[in-house]
């Protein structure tokens, strides 16, 4: 079967309509253009640094000082430099300071001279203490998250006028949210397992409330794994394996990875995106692990259904873009807009017609709607190729974020042909700006 894509105007700016063809040609663009990837992490990690964080673009390392004994990893976007200063204290600094609030208030002073302090807070790292600090700097803000780890001293910052910060919120916050560090290299810590397996609407979420998939949905999950061995610098080698397996024991699809990195945590996160089955009916996703390191071998398994066809929304994800490329949290700021990717099946096509449209509302806590119009989009062709050729449509839209609440992202699509209709609803989080 021949595939499509073709781009509708939308009745909105920002918002559009795709049609894609089967389920089988559609995963085997995917193999092709987009490996599918199991990851323990997608920040940047630096070895020495002793972190992982999410920098919005490769960032530059470099000593610093006269001894070169403090080091940065920065990196410049569009006007705001994000960066992340370590350096370890002498002994003799640390006695002399006493505290570990006392050191943190001294670079405190040091950070906050000449500058006005906007806000300042306790935080903690792993139980170690550290500050926050929102400066203005007279042209712009300073964003400083600062910790005393050990020996150690992390500066995690965010420099840039007022005005390029407010653009580039969401990277901001993930950034900030993002940093850990590996204090003591966890060798071995129990026996490998899988102690939590989510599966999620897209990479980074929300949760689904079940295994249960409808046809061209998309199976995207997170499982947590403990007991994943390492050496004395905190470096593992696990293997995997995901797999969907039938009844009867068939392996309808599989994929091997290899997952090399160093263990900040003692909890190693791993995303999964797996292929689903063709044929509706009850399966199995068996994941086999191997650590490579200790030898040790686990299998997990987690029942799974493919459902029969029906009119529904399916394969649904947040995005920071309009081209739907930079996953998103089911998390915001006010001001911040989303955009919401979503699949449209089981609409009719016996009139060599597709007549479909798409309408989001946003949610209060009280279910009352917030935006003043929902965001809306629309397919129509007749073109006959076309629509033998689709049995999906695939709408982005916009979502705006007002104001601050726990807010629900209410989707309908319409058949007009058949007045089928189908309805998602996903939580989101909306709060103060930075």
């Amino acid at each position: 079967m021949s595939h499509r894509n073709v781009i509708a105007h939308a009745q909105r700016e920002h918002r559009h309509a795709g049609l894609m063809g089967s389920v089988a040609v559609v995963m085997a663009a995917w193999a092709i253009g987009q490996p599918m990837s199991a990851s323990a992490d997608d920040r940047f990690l630096s070895e020495e640094g002793r972190f992982r964080i999410a920098f919005p673009a490769a960032p530059r390392e470099e000593a610093t000082g006269r001894s070169g004994g403090h080091h940065r990893a920065r990196a410049d976007v569009n006007g705001v430099t994000y960066l992340v200063d370590w350096a370890d204290l002498a002994p003799e600094a640390i006695r002399k300071a006493g505290e570990a609030d006392i050191l943190l208030h001294r670079l405190r002073d040091g950070l906050a001279a000449g500058k006005t302090v906007i806000t300042e807070a306790a935080r903690t790292i792993g139980g170690s203490p550290g500050i926050e600090l929102v400066l203005d700097d007279g042209g712009g803000r300073r964003i400083y998250h600062v910790y005393k780890v050990g020996q150690r001293l992390y500066t995690v910052g965010v420099v840039g006028r007022t005005e390029r910060l407010r653009t580039q919120q969401p990277l901001i916050e993930r950034f900030l949210d993002s940093f850990s560090v590996r204090t003591v290299p966890p060798r071995k810590l129990g026996p490998l397992a899988v102690t939590v397996a989510e599966p999620r609407y897209g990479k980074l979420g929300p949760a689904r409330p079940n295994w249960r998939f409808l046809p061209y949905d998309v199976l995207t999950a997170r499982l947590s794994l403990v007991g994943v061995s390492t050496d004395d610098e905190g470096h593992f080698d696990l293997e995997a394996t995901t797999e969907v397996v039938a009844a009867d024991g068939e392996i309808v699809a599989k994929e091997p990875y290899r997952l090399r990195g160093v263990i900040i945590d003692p909890i190693v996160p791993l995303d999964i995106l797996q292929q689903l089955p063709v044929r509706e009916g009850d399966y199995r996703l068996r994941v086999s692990l191997h650590d490579v390191r200790s030898g040790e071998r686990t299998v997990w398994e987690q029942p799974i259904t493919r459902l029969p066809p029906e009119p529904a929304l399916v394969a649904a994800g947040l995005y920071r873009d309009a081209d739907a490329k930079v996953p998103s949290a089911a998390f915001a700021r006010v001001g911040d807009r989303l955009f919401l990717e979503v699949r449209f099946i089981g609409f009719d096509r016996s009139r060599d017609r597709i007549d479909t449209a798409l309408e989001v509302q946003l949610l209060d806590e009280a279910g009352k709607p917030m935006l003043d119009a929902p965001s809306t989009a629309a397919l129509a062709t007749a073109d006959r190729a076309v629509v033998r050729d689709n049995e999906v449509v695939t709408f982005v839209v916009a979502v705006p974020c007002p104001r601050v609440t726990k807010a629900t992202i209410r989707a309908t699509a319409t058949d007009a042909i058949s007045g089928a209709t189908a309805t998602l609803t996903l939580p989101l989080e909306i709060h103060e700006p930075l």
